[in-house]
């Protein structure tokens, strides 16, 4: 025969029919042994209070208990617990929880997860809990309540959530929340805290502001510093914020996760544009170009910063400031680079940097911009060419050379030197010239001998040259060759001078021996 299905809260008439068994068990007196009773479970709610606007847990208790103290209540087998909404506008989270067997005088605590909205009005309400057991090979349901009280507090939303942060920086963001709740808050805290690793607050996963009193209806903004990692991608990134707060009768109060999240700007770039460079080896030359502000930011105090590692490279000013740049700005920009002789020629590639303030008036730098210069030969300080540049055999003349600046900046304090080899020679061997300017020319002479056995062609004479740059710095030229012509004496053909000389000597000779002795017979 089934057994009925007992409920702890029974009519009136099943409690008297206990009672009556009670008082005829007592009447039987010692040594009569008392029949078990039915699993009888109880729930309880150890913390009752809800907040509004959340998800949070709930715990509850159940007890299998007997009624009267003498009783001992039959074990519960297989106990299934599954709580419903039962017309509340609380929402149950779980789903239905097994917790085996429940002992006479047992006691089981049961979490759940229940969500309360925010507009639910303060009260109480009872969440009906329905349980599903065994005993003595009978199976039984029966629902008890959990009662649940939601107080009349401060509650509180997100309204909205800014930032104008780009991936790699580090900006403001700022969150507006609103005490939607009743009461008034006191000494409130707001924390923020990421949860991604890719967003962090100064190194750290979260960051607390403290807003002090709270109204109801009253809408307060906190701002944090936030990072966002160079890795970050431009998608949504989850936060959640608490406030922690004290009611008016002094209680502490956590609120619970208000979600909200932000999507970062992508990455602040630039690019250059227009590279040209008159640089080339051994001297100072000017690298061009420009940026171009590829957004998505406005940025201020633009700097074009060019630093190079290599030590044959050496710009005289390193940061070329360029203003203001709205997206999609341009800006021309240029170094004066000396490349030093011991460079090589040919294409290089170079790269530059842009140093500027966002919108938070944070200094940033963005990435390494390349660009790719040619650097020219090293060419001649000087251009030499003859004036005048012959002498005849055996005889001397002036050397005239035209001497040019076919460098790219002024030189001055020019001392010649000229270096003359036989069959020429040089007595004056030295000239000067104050200053020229790249472009500009000059004349310089020099005095130069030919012996008279020199053949008629041209011989070579070289030259260098002692000058200050622009720097200041004393240096020394390569050599330069000069051609200079050696032709043979003007007149009639004839032996050569030397020749002629020595026949015109031993004539002297002869007339002068002749004399003499003339002179001895006449006397």
């Amino acid at each position: 025969m089934d057994v009925p299905t007992p409920f702890p809260f029974e009519s009136s008439r099943l409690a008297a029919a206990v009672v009556a068994t009670l008082l005829l068990g007592a009447a039987v007196g010692p040594g009569v042994t008392m029949a078990d009773e039915p699993p009888r479970i109880k729930a309880f709610v150890p913390e009752p209070t809800l907040a509004p606007g959340g998800t949070t847990g709930l715990t509850v208790q159940l007890v299998n208990d007997a009624p009267g103290a003498d009783d001992r209540a039959e074990t519960a087998r297989n106990v299934e617990v599954t709580m419903h909404s039962g017309g509340t506008p609380i929402e149950i989270e779980s789903d239905t929880r097994v917790i085996g067997a429940m002992e006479d005088g047992a006691v089981r605590d049961v979490p759940f997860r229940v969500t309360v909205p925010q507009d639910v009005e303060p009260g109480t309400y009872r969440l009906p809990i329905d349980l599903a057991y065994e005993f003595d090979d009978t199976s039984a349901t029966t629902t008890v309540y959990a009662t649940v009280r939601i107080e009349d507090r401060a509650r509180f939303e997100v309204v909205s959530t800014e930032t104008g942060v780009s991936v790699g920086e580090t900006g403001a963001i700022n969150v507006t929340l609103e005490n939607a709740g009743t009461e008034t808050a006191s000494g409130a805290t707001v924390a923020l805290e990421s949860k991604s690793g890719d967003v962090r607050f100064g190194g750290a996963a979260s960051d607390t502001r403290y807003v002090g009193r709270w109204e109801p209806g009253q809408r307060k903004t906190v701002s944090y510093r936030i990072t966002v990692d160079p890795d970050a991608r431009t998608q949504r990134y989850a936060l959640a914020a608490r406030v922690s707060y004290e009611t008016p009768v002094g209680e502490s109060v956590v609120s619970p996760a208000l979600s909200t999240g932000f999507i970062p700007l992508r990455e602040q770039r630039f690019s250059v544009a227009d590279v040209a460079s008159t640089l080339e080896v051994g001297s100072e030359g000017v690298l061009r170009g420009t940026v171009v502000n590829r957004g998505p930011n406005a940025v201020r105090n633009a700097v074009v910063v060019f630093a190079p590692e290599d030590r044959n490279v050496n710009p005289i000013e390193t940061e070329f400031p360029v203003g203001s740049l709205a997206p999609g700005e341009r800006a021309n920009f240029s170094f004066d680079v000396e490349i030093s002789e011991a460079a090589g020629a040919g294409p290089r590639q170079f790269s530059v940097h842009v140093r500027y303030r966002d919108a938070a008036d944070e200094i940033r730098r963005s990435n390494p911009l390349d660009l790719r210069a040619e650097v020219a030969p090293a060419r001649d300080v000087f251009s030499v060419e003859p004036v005048d540049a012959r002498v005849t055999a055996g005889g001397s003349a002036t050397l005239t050379l035209r001497v040019t600046n076919a460098g790219g900046e002024e030189v001055s304090d020019i001392s010649a030197k000229l270096f003359a080899n036989d069959p020429l020679s040089t007595g004056d061997d030295e000239a000067f010239a104050d200053s020229l300017a790249p472009g500009e020319s000059t004349t310089i002479t020099f005095g130069i001998a030919a012996a008279g056995s020199a053949l008629e062609k041209s011989y070579p004479v070289s030259i260098d040259f002692q000058y200050d740059d622009a720097d200041g710095d004393t240096l020394l030229s390569d050599t330069y060759l000069v051609p200079v012509g050696v032709e043979k004496p003007t007149g009639r053909d004839g032996p050569p001078i030397e020749v002629v000389g020595g026949v015109v000597v031993l004539l002297v000779v002869a007339i002068v021996i002749g004399v003499s002795l003339y002179r001895r017979r006449g006397q």
